[in-house]
């Protein structure tokens, strides 16, 4: 059993964010990008999510993904869901928290690569909204979307 010392109350309260406060955030912002012709999906299996500062996703992926090597037997989506399992494993190593990481993943087109494909999201402890690419654990700005979000899950 961990013992949790927290020296700033403040700081989890800062760092914590209920669903309703995340899609409330997001749902502006995504709105232009939901596919018109296909089916769509958005979900929040949580009522509060962890917000993590863009060193703590870049702390993540460098303890976690680092030995994930490009394979042709792993395609997006794959990656996708390695990561979130990987930052669920992250909170409670790491972080030593029971809260999820707001960390999900997304499936649309970006600026970065060609066609339809699966990432993840996340946001910043700073209410921020970024895409992570677990393929080459890269952060992008939220500029990168291009269009045709189907799903989007925490």
């Amino acid at each position: 059993m961990f013992l949790k010392l927290t020296l700033n109350p403040l700081f989890d309260q800062l760092m914590k964010r209920s669903k309703y406060f995340i899609k409330n955030m997001l749902r502006p912002k995504l709105k232009p990008y939901w596919s018109s012709n296909q089916s769509k999906f958005a979900a929040f299996s949580d009522d509060e999510y962890f917000l993590p500062s863009i060193s703590q996703v870049k702390s993540m992926t460098g303890k976690y993904l680092q030995d994930l090597k490009p394979s042709t037997s792993l395609d997006c989506d794959d990656y996708s869901f390695i990561a979130k399992g990987m930052a669920a494993k992250y909170m409670r190593d790491v972080i030593q928290e029971d809260t999820s990481m707001c960390f999900g993943i997304v499936w649309a087109e970006f600026g970065w690569v060609s066609g339809f494909h699966a990432a993840n999201w996340f946001v910043s402890d700073d209410l921020h909204f970024y895409w992570f690419e677990p393929q080459t654990n890269e952060v992008k700005p939220f500029s990168e979307i291009s269009k045709n979000l189907r799903l989007l899950i925490a």
